[in-house]
Order: C-alpha cells, then sequence, then structure tokens
C-alpha cells in the first residue's frame, strides 16, 4: 500500500529529510558557511547540499 501524500493547496508537498550524509565548511571572503548533504527521499536518494543552520532549525532531530 502506497504513503498517503498531503498536497497544500497549491499542489505542493513538502518533503521530509531521512539522513544527513556528509558535512562542509565553504570558505567565503572572511566567512565561513556549514553545509550539510542530506538525504530527502529512501528510495530514489535524491541528495542536497542545504545550509547548516536552516535545517538544523526545521529538522532538529537530524542533529
Amino acid at each position: 500500500m502506497p504513503d498517503t501524500v498531503q498536497l497544500k493547496d497549491n499542489l505542493t508537498f513538502e518533503t521530509m529529510p531521512v539522513q544527513i550524509t556528509d558535512r562542509r565548511i565553504k570558505q567565503l571572503r572572511g566567512k565561513q558557511i556549514s553545509l550539510v548533504k542530506v538525504i530527502w527521499n529512501d528510495v530514489t536518494g535524491d541528495t542536497t547540499w542545504e545550509l547548516e543552520d536552516k535545517i538544523r532549525e526545521n529538522y532538529p532531530y537530524l542533529f
């Protein structure tokens, strides 16, 4: 039985992150940015690099 997907009014849905697989510090002009590599879907393995602060704020259970 497939999972139920909750659609928003504009017919979009939110994907929840599954796991953090890597960390990286990006050095800019006098500033460092912490990034984390997030797996968004266990089945397809979709991953993206995201700002650690935003992921920590929205999904604290991953840390």
